[in-house]
């Protein structure tokens, strides 16, 4: 009792000691603070991101040249502009081509490889093979190390090593402390170069792809993405097939092999890197990892050929696979366009018009807004090899189906019949600006945004003249370019939900036909 009394007995004087600590914490802050403001720092023109600072004039942060609002009353109403950071490109002796920029913020380096070997390149009895096999050169060891031991290693190196797969690519990534940087680089240049494809780890993998295949179906929005690209390019076409339980069932540890000797190598390679060393001691270090990354041979990569599009029997079709759920899942739209820097920007602008601008959109005006048929609802003119899509897509409920398929319709029809207004126009502009300086907000972005244009083949001073080409766009422009792509006669429609109960309404207004789904989880296929 006399121990409580005690303590009670110094609480007052306690939380004026903890008060007083916070206001001194304050205090120190506030003039900390004031004093970068009246110092007049200054900044490196060539860091994109100097450190913000108050100003010493009115209630805003500054960085550089630019003052940042603290609220969102304060922001200009006046022409944003963007200095697009540069990063340096050299070529290794080997033929790799790597992208740099300096770590200066953060003890942290980040190494990016991109090699040319995604999904596309499976061959069309075997898909699923790239994806497979880059996984197990991630897993599977490498070197003189187990799977288990990499993973391990970086643990204790406090690095991180991932691998994710595209249609176009196999992306590699690592993450590591500075001080760790050479540690962990010579682990990550024996899984790219020495990869052990470890027989456990390819059937560890394998029943996982299964796993995957299985639960295919579980999300009706990518079955609607999915499926849609099989309606459009066709279901053996490179961009729109999928693994099958029997091309996974095919694939042996050899046919990893033989991808791997075929595809991984420096010449369809491109590496970046935020490091905190100069570029001189950080390509000196390259140099001596992968000097002797040379692969067999230049890889023989395959070229897609376009299938014959839309097909008379498809066009203007709507397609509907059953699936129970209060929501139905609507994608419609046709082939999209060559990927073609020449117009990217005029592209970007109408799509934002039509449907990636979110609420200044005219998709989510008049869908959404409007008539109230659907929370989220976007599309666009998307670019690929040899050809991509135009697309407008929506989730609504089951009742609405039919009405939200005409609203649809309208607006794609309106993008053909009335150019953008001055304010859409510039509303669209500001946003695809910003869109592109977010997309290099931090050193890692920079470098991964320059490494994909020159995948893709843009020019290098593509990116930097981008915000001039965005501002140069005209409502002419806009309107030409929609008119070039959008092609509403050749449009077809997919349906994924409750179906059953429109046959009828949906059999009255349109030509219809089912798009069965195999149902892997038993081996049936729902109609």
């Amino acid at each position: 009792m006399k121990r409580a009394l005690r303590i009670t007995h110094f609480l007052p004087q306690v939380w004026c000691a903890i008060a007083m600590l916070l206001f001194v914490i304050a205090h120190v802050e506030s003039s900390f603070a004031t004093k970068i403001a009246k110092s007049g720092q200054s900044v490196s023109e060539n860091d994109p991101f100097p450190p913000a600072h108050l100003s010493g004039t009115s209630v805003t942060l500054e960085r550089g040249s630019y003052r940042l609002p603290t609220r969102p009353e304060q922001l200009p109403d006046q022409p944003f502009r963007y200095t697009v950071p540069q990063v340096t490109r050299t070529t290794m002796s080997t033929g790799l081509r790597v992208f740099y920029y300096p770590s200066r913020d953060l003890p942290i380096d980040y190494f990016i490889v991109v090699i040319k070997a995604g999904t596309r390149y499976d061959p069309a009895e075997k898909v699923g093979l790239a994806d497979l096999t880059a996984r197990v050169v991630r897993a599977g060891g490498a070197g003189n190390r187990t799977g288990d031991e990499v993973d391990a290693e970086l643990e204790k190196l406090g690095a991180e090593l991932s691998v994710s797969v595209e249609r176009d690519y196999i992306r590699f990534q690592l993450f590591t402390l500075s001080e760790n940087s050479e540690k962990a680089l010579q682990i990550f240049r024996d899984v790219l170069m020495a990869p052990r494809f470890e027989e456990e780890k390819f059937t560890t993998e394998k029943n996982l792809a299964l796993e995957r295949l299985r639960r295919q179906n579980d999300d009706p929005a990518e079955v609607s993405r999915r499926e849609f690209r099989k309606i459009v390019y066709g279901t053996t076409h490179p961009l729109a097939r999928t693994p099958t339980r029997e091309s996974l069932a095919s694939i042996s540890l050899d046919d990893l092999k033989s991808f791997y000797r075929a595809y991984y190598h420096p010449a369809s390679a491109w590496v970046g890197v935020v490091h905190h060393r100069e570029l001189r001691e950080t390509s000196r270090t390259l140099e001596q990892f992968f000097l002797d990354w040379r692969g067999e041979q230049v890889p023989h990569l395959p070229q897609i050929v376009e299938e014959t599009p839309n097909s008379p029997s498809k066009v203007g079709r709507v397609y509907f696979s059953c699936k129970p759920g209060a929501q139905m899942q609507i994608r419609m739209g046709h082939f999209g366009r060559r990927r073609d820097p020449a117009d990217q920007p005029v592209v970007d602008i109408l799509n934002n018009l039509f449907g990636t601008g979110g609420f200044s959109s005219r998709l989510m005006k008049v869908v959404r807004t409007q008539h109230g048929f659907a929370y989220g609802v976007g599309g666009g003119v998307f670019e690929d090899d040899p050809v991509g899509l135009f697309v407008a897509v929506a989730s609504t409920k089951t009742t609405n189906t039919t009405a939200a398929l005409e609203a649809m319709r309208s607006v794609i029809v309106s993008m053909l019949e009335e150019k953008p207004s001055p304010a859409e126009l510039e509303t669209a502009k500001r946003d695809v600006l910003y869109t592109f300086a977010t997309r290099m907000d931090n050193p890692r972005e920079i470098v991964w945004q320059w490494l994909l244009h020159d995948f893709y083949g843009f020019p290098p001073e593509y990116l930097l003249h981008y915000p001039d080409r965005v501002g140069a766009v005209t409502a002419d422009d806009v309107f030409a370019c929609a008119r070039r792509y959008i092609k509403p006669k050749e449009i077809r429609c997919y349906l994924v939900g409750a179906c059953d109960a429109l046959r009828e309404s949906l059999a009255a207004e349109y030509s219809i036909e089912e798009w069965p789904l195999t149902n892997l989880a038993d081996e049936t296929t729902t109609h």
